[in-house]
């Protein structure tokens, strides 16, 4: 079965969908790591579906009750702030010239979105899990973070 069809049988519609994924990316030595395009852009394909995805925990932190376009460059700006603040990141110095740069970024989705996500959207994740009444759920287990 896939995720997005257990998400849309198992839980409530006002449940809380998590997504995590990790990204990586070479950076300059000497530049500041900041939120990568393809975070965006997999933000975007993750809080965009669903007919009420302006409800979206994730959006709704950032925008409240702003009307915002999906993608347009105030709602990437204020997605990127969002990411600034809740995204981990560890840089490893790879050669004289370059950091290797891994960036995990958390979305969280309302159920009754989520489950008309693509499966594509949760083959790169590392963790689902959705937050209940009783509890939160795992759907992908989280590895633990240990290197």
């Amino acid at each position: 079965m896939k995720i997005a069809d257990k998400i849309g049988v198992l839980f409530g519609p006002l449940d809380v969908v998590t997504i995590e994924r990790d990204f990586e990316a070479l950076i300059d030595k000497n530049a500041e790591p900041d939120v990568l395009d393809e975070c965006l852009d997999y933000a975007e394909d993750v809080l965009g579906v669903g007919e009420f995805s302006n409800r979206n925990p994730s959006w709704w932190q950032t925008f409240m009750n702003q009307e915002v376009e999906l993608g347009s460059k105030e709602w990437r700006d204020g997605i990127s702030n969002l990411l600034r603040l809740t995204s981990t990141h560890k840089i490893s110095a790879l050669d004289n010239d370059r950091n290797h740069l891994k960036m995990g970024i958390k979305l969280e989705v309302l159920a009754v979105n989520a489950k008309q996500l693509p499966e594509t959207v949760f083959n790169g994740a590392k963790c689902v899990s959705v937050q209940t009444v009783f509890g939160v759920v795992p759907l992908v287990e989280c590895p633990d973070d240990t290197d």
